[in-house]
């Protein structure tokens, strides 16, 4: 078996490279893709698992009593009720934000100002790599504490310089840094936001009385259309507005929207598959076509081993070994570059890129089995048609051919 392999050694080796090229292909791209999976999924990580944005809209509807384009605002007591009279809802916060100066000295810069309760983090994970996060005694003595991304923090002060502790104004009111949010892969939507007790929020804000957001988390995901429904059924009643209207309150809930991103990723899984199996092919052709000719060249040489006695099915495995020879000695090579262009990428990709949406690319357990299972298809599949052509050749005519 090796002996025919070598002496054909160019002609082993350029299909080889076939199979090679072909598992390399779908090592990159599954890996990469997993990668890619990861890093989105690690920005839905950052919210507790049922959570549901509800943003104020305007009236739609014309039913008696209900002026249309009116502007549906939340207030402070409904946020209380809801979360007495819905006992799936666990947390619940307001969200409100808006353009602000934030000042240091000489340093100053425009950023966004977003008021909260400290329930909000048990919702959204906001990581600190110092300091501490807003509490419940903030908001009830309204104290004027903040917690600072990254980039807040680079414009404000000197670096090496640690901002805990320190006071920024912003918007002519002095606030007390007591965090700082660490630089990583979700903090890059907040490196330029600045988090405030919801309470000193609307205290110095005094026009800011109503609320156009609020975030919650429930404890059931399969109830997330009954909370909607109690929701907008309750504020229907409290602000006079059609418990049909869909457009005086907007549902965003991001269950869904993992539900869509997973159905993305199933679908992108596929594509990607079905290029690299046909890249795959195409190797897999090449070892064929290999093999046939070989089986044109040892014709004599089948003739004379079908003449001393050898049986069919021997002659047919000796073709099927030296292929799945072929293809798992080259395909695990094409593996071995696979991981380690990955290693590779994901070396650069972690630190070229601090912030980017993207994983470390793996190879994980099922990319491995669905190789070595390809290589081992592959090296049968190129085998048959010259195996049973070899194997059906007359000794006689067999040893006739020239």
């Amino acid at each position: 078996m090796l002996e025919n392999l070598l002496e054909n050694k160019l002609r082993s080796i350029l299909c080889g490279v076939g199979i090679s090229w072909g598992i390399l292909i779908l090592t990159l791209l599954l890996g990469v893709g997993k990668g890619f999976e990861e890093g989105v999924k690690k920005l839905f990580e950052g919210f507790a698992k049922n959570t549901m944005y509800i943003t104020s809209g305007t009236t739609f509807s014309s039913r008696t009593g209900v002026t249309i384009g009116r502007k549906v605002f939340f207030e402070d007591e409904d946020l209380l009720f809801l979360g007495k009279v819905i006992p799936s809802i666990s947390h619940i916060s307001p969200e409100v934000s808006r353009l602000g100066i934030a000042r240091k000295g000489v340093n100053s810069g425009s950023f966004t100002i977003k008021g909260v309760s400290d329930a909000y983090f048990n919702i959204r994970s906001v990581h600190l790599s110092d300091g501490r996060l807003i509490n419940r005694t903030d908001l009830m003595e309204r104290r004027k504490v903040a917690l600072i991304g990254s980039g807040v923090s680079e414009i404000l002060f000197n670096q090496g310089k640690s901002a805990i502790g320190s006071y920024i104004e912003i918007d002519n009111e002095n606030y007390k840094i007591v965090g700082l949010i660490r630089n990583s892969l979700l903090s890059a939507f907040e490196s330029n936001l600045i988090y405030v007790p919801f309470s000193s929020f609307q205290s110095q804000y005094s026009s800011t009385k109503n609320i156009g957001t609020i975030v919650l988390c429930h404890s059931d995901s399969n109830s997330s259309g009954e909370v909607e429904r109690w929701i907008r059924s309750i504020m229907a009643y409290r602000h006079n507005f059609d418990n049909e209207d869909g457009k005086a309150l907007i549902f965003n809930n991001l269950i869904e929207q993992t539900k869509a991103v997973n159905g993305f990723f199933s679908v992108l899984k596929k594509f990607l598959l079905f290029i690299a199996i046909s890249t795959l092919i195409s190797g897999v052709i090449g070892v064929a076509n290999m093999m046939f000719i070989s089986a044109k060249e040892r014709t004599k040489e089948i003739g004379l081993r079908k003449a001393v006695g050898a049986k069919r099915s021997s002659i047919i495995f000796m073709f099927f070994k030296e292929s799945v020879v072929l293809t798992i000695f080259f395909g695990l090579w094409g593996m071995l570059l696979g991981m380690g262009f990955l290693k590779l990428i994901g070396y650069f990709s972690s630190s070229m890129v601090d912030n980017e949406i993207f994983d470390k690319p793996v190879l994980d357990l099922p990319v491995v089995i669905v190789s070595i299972s390809l290589l081992v298809i592959s090296g049968i599949v190129s085998a048959v048609f010259p195996a049973y052509y070899a194997a059906s050749l007359s000794p006689i005519e067999a040893l006739r051919a020239e």
